[in-house]
């Protein structure tokens, strides 16, 4: 049985270790985590792979999910990423924040209940229409990724069709309020 290159590499190399900000990250996240957070913040460069997933960052509040998307953040041109709330997906004029996106990072506080159909379809990349203020609306493909920290889980039916679509990372610890 042969294994992939890249899987061995992360296998044997122990990046989130051997670093200041490593040893961040471990207080709040499995190691198995952030190796799949890497594995997705990869994807965001590889156009051509066609990964249908919106990765959930979950946990309460003072848990480093606000550094997290910091860091992710900093990684990329301002241009390239946006910050629509999936509760907002669907607004035509809305959507226009994704148009030249290439990563969506949000903080879902709202407890909206969510649509499964606007929300499979603009993460398998389907066409959705966009409506430019003053412009005339057109469809196509969101084609950007998506990284959603929130307290707890939306109101969304989950499926089995739903649930394929997003990866799940939840945070291990909090900061009490009186050390933040």
């Amino acid at each position: 049985q042969v294994q992939e290159p890249y899987e061995d590499w992360l296998i044997k190399e122990d990046r989130w270790s051997s670093t200041q900000v490593g040893d961040y990250f471990r207080n709040f996240y499995k190691k198995e985590s952030l190796y799949v957070l890497e594995m997705y913040l990869a994807s965001v460069l590889i156009t051509d792979l066609n990964l249908e997933k919106v990765m959930l960052i979950l946990g309460p509040g003072g848990n480093g999910k606000t550094t997290l998307v910091a860091g992710c953040t900093s990684l990329f041109d301002g241009d390239s990423i946006s910050n629509l709330p999936i509760s907002k997906w669907g607004e035509t004029h809305e959507n226009m924040n994704l148009v030249n996106s290439i990563l969506n990072i949000s903080n879902e506080t709202s407890s909206k209940n969510i649509q499964n159909d606007i929300f499979k379809t603009v993460v398998d990349r389907s066409p959705i229409t966009f409506n430019p203020k003053y412009g005339q609306p057109f469809e196509a493909p969101v084609i950007c990724r998506h990284i959603i920290t929130i307290n707890e889980l939306p109101k969304m039916k989950f499926g089995s069709s739903e649930s394929r679509r997003y990866i799940l990372i939840q945070t291990t610890k909090s900061i009490p309020k009186d050390q933040r």
